[in-house]
């Protein structure tokens, strides 16, 4: 069998910051089961109406241990330039709150059957 290997891309978004996207390869990229399974992860849907419907896909709260891309870690676009974070320790959830964005009860993906997600990686450097 094979080990995972990766192949990177890096992009300079300002002069003091660095992104580096890393990629899974064949044949054994990184990848979790979603329904089933001791690693299976979750998935939540925001569709944003301040940008005619554009959709951000994170993964469950309790996942994030696994990949890190979760709703408490993340914010939403509500205009050229405001973000909102999406804080799950607030009273009343953001996504509740604003009628443009899919409130945290409408969120969660459902699957029919098991299938595995690849995930690929994100390093941001100061």
């Amino acid at each position: 069998m094979s080990s995972f290997t990766y192949t990177s891309k890096f992009f300079s978004l300002a002069p003091y910051l660095l992104m580096e996207y890393r990629y899974g390869s064949q044949p054994d990229p990184e990848f979790h089961p979603v329904s089933f399974g001791a690693s299976a992860v979750g998935f939540e849907k925001i569709t944003n109406g301040y940008l005619k419907g554009a959709v951000q896909i994170l993964n469950r709260d309790q996942d994030a241990q696994t990949t890190g891309n979760v709703r408490d870690r993340s914010s939403v676009q509500i205009s050229q330039n405001t973000f909102v974070r999406l804080d799950i320790d607030r009273s009343i959830q953001y996504l509740d709150y604003d009628d443009k964005l899919t409130n945290v009860s409408d969120l969660p993906v459902a699957f029919e059957s098991n299938l595995n997600v690849y995930y690929d990686t994100v390093d941001i450097t100061f």
